[in-house]
């Protein structure tokens, strides 16, 4: 053996040495700090952030432009929401801290998703939107563990007031070729995602033996009591937003809010006011479809008053006299949730209509309903975002 070859065994033994030594440093630190100060501890939260709103599109690796809005008075066009996702379950405690701002953000809350997910919502001092002067919200969160050890996390930077460009859509139809601000990180389901929709068309995929044309299904309509009933609840829509050239108006509405943004409001005249949106699964003439394999839906929203989703079957007026399966979603004033709904919640009211079986009516569903009911005088604010089978809403 030359004396090469022996140095490297030499330095080789040293350097394991060094290193099992270093680390038996490291252990007794350590054993030393969980009896004295656990906070000096190392604490990884795993913890990973980035925004989540589709206001905003991104123009470099980790940085956005919020979008001015031209009406920024409802809430979800001042707000900048931040999603921290993966975190582990050491988390005790998150502290936002924004940087580089005078006052443009009022207020900071967190709120926890479960499943490791938390969303960070920066209401945002409307005064200051529509400016020259541009503003930038930088914010890093620390997050704490039991001990009171701190892991530092960075979130994306946002421009406030810079300039809103545009990128097309890569959806094609023969019913619109305009443009769309795609977000970089939403929430959606796997049947229609009111960020990246510029159609107004739920895509049910729903494989059916009869001919039909489906085109004709999954569009968004709106009802109300007036139908039949001599009622006068309705719905209003953002005043600017106008049908487009094929007399499509859910289109460019769900383009220009990144979902379906409205007022209900329940008027006098029929008993039982109601109002709200739906769409067909498989046809115009309202055909049924077993959605019995879906096990659920899931939807993304957010309203000031309580709503219900509602089952259609195939002539619903013989087969329940319209006392139809429903299940409540609670209102959301303040945030954008995901609610998950499997088939045990969707429930018949007692006292009348006539009462079916589940599975029967999950066989034949014709149209699924978001339906706005309560007293006269009654009225609320919604986006709707996402609708999709269950379990299939997350983060993109």
């Amino acid at each position: 053996m030359n004396r090469i070859s022996l140095f490297a065994m030499s330095a080789a033994v040293l350097m394991t040495a060094c290193t099992d030594y270093r680390a038996q440093i490291n252990e007794a630190h350590d054993e030393y700090a969980r009896e004295h100060n656990p906070s000096s501890l190392p604490f990884y939260s795993g913890c990973q952030c980035d925004v989540l709103q589709y206001n905003m599109y991104k123009v470099g690796d980790k940085e956005y432009n919020f979008i001015n809005p031209k009406d920024a008075s409802a809430a979800e066009n001042h707000t900048i929401r931040f999603v921290l996702s993966d975190c582990n379950d050491e988390i005790a405690d998150l502290s936002p801290v924004n940087q580089n701002f005078s006052n443009i953000v009022n207020t900071t809350t967190v709120n926890s998703q479960g499943s490791g997910t938390y969303w960070i919502d920066n209401d945002l001092n409307v005064s200051y939107l529509g400016i020259e002067y541009p503003e930038t919200v930088e914010m890093k969160v620390y997050a704490s563990n039991s001990a009171g050890a701190l892991d530092l996390i960075s979130c994306p930077a946002v421009h406030i007031n810079a300039d809103v460009k545009t990128s097309t859509s890569s959806q094609t139809s023969t019913q619109t070729s305009s443009t769309t601000t795609v977000p970089t990180s939403y929430v959606c389901g796997n049947m229609w995602c009111g960020p990246t929709d510029n159609l107004g068309q739920v895509m049910t995929n729903l494989e059916y033996e009869k001919d039909y044309d489906s085109e004709t299904s999954g569009y968004w309509f709106d009802f109300g009591d007036y139908a039949g009933f001599e009622g006068t609840s309705s719905i209003s829509f953002p005043p600017e937003v106008e049908a487009n050239e094929y007399d499509n108006f859910y289109g460019p509405l769900i383009e220009a809010y990144g979902g379906i943004k409205g007022t209900v409001t329940l008027g006098p005249g029929y008993e039982y006011p109601y109002a709200g949106l739906g769409f067909n699964l498989l046809s115009g003439d309202q055909e049924g479809a077993d959605i019995d394999f879906w096990k659920g839906l899931c939807l993304v929203y957010q309203s000031t008053i309580n709503f219900s989703v509602e089952l259609v079957p195939e002539n619903a007026a013989v087969v329940t006299e319209y006392n139809n399966y429903k299940a409540s979603v609670p209102a959301s004033k303040n945030k954008m949730t995901v609610l998950d709904l499997d088939w045990s919640k969707f429930r018949q009211e007692s006292g009348w209509g006539v009462t079916v079986p589940r599975e029967e009516v999950l066989a034949n569903v014709a149209t699924i309903q978001l339906k706005f009911s309560g007293t006269a005088g009654t009225t609320g604010d919604f986006l709707i975002q996402s609708i999709g089978t269950l379990g299939s809403c997350h983060s993109f």
